[in-house]
């Protein structure tokens, strides 16, 4: 994630799986809450950058290297469209994130959740990092 001096977040996932078999779709839900809003969605795969416009409907099929945005009342969900077969891949989904982060007097609190509890399958690993969009001083008062 780096922080916009907006207050606006560009984040950066990547996003591995190890198939088993043959897969041809993925998808995110990322939390939304009023007054947040997402936009600027990205998929890619390596320097394949995947073609917006695409199903949305999981299960349904589509071209691969493409990728569709559905926006329900508390959830974006990015949903993509690619060929494996018993094959590991890493895909990027990258977007904005506004209205998250929330200033006051002392603080900006940057509530993302980077993991929910939507997946019912483990998680092998995950790490996530921040950037400020300038350098961050402290000061006792």
């Amino acid at each position: 994630m780096q922080i916009q001096s907006d207050g606006s977040l560009l984040v950066r996932e990547q996003i591995t799986f190890d198939f088993s078999g043959d897969f041809s779709g993925a998808y995110r839900d990322i939390p939304v809450r009023p007054g947040e809003a997402i936009d600027r969605v990205g998929v890619s795969e390596g320097t394949d950058e995947y073609i917006p416009g695409a199903n949305t409907e999981l299960g349904s099929f589509g071209v691969p290297g493409s990728f569709g945005v559905e926006l329900g009342s508390k959830r974006m969900r990015i949903v993509w469209h690619y060929r494996a077969e018993n094959e590991r891949r890493t895909f990027t989904i990258s977007y904005r994130f506004r209205g998250l982060a929330v200033a006051y007097d002392d603080v900006v609190d940057v509530n993302l959740r980077v993991w929910g509890d939507e997946w019912p399958g483990s998680l092998g690993s995950l790490a996530a990092s921040m950037q400020l969009p300038g350098r961050a001083e402290w000061r006792r008062d």
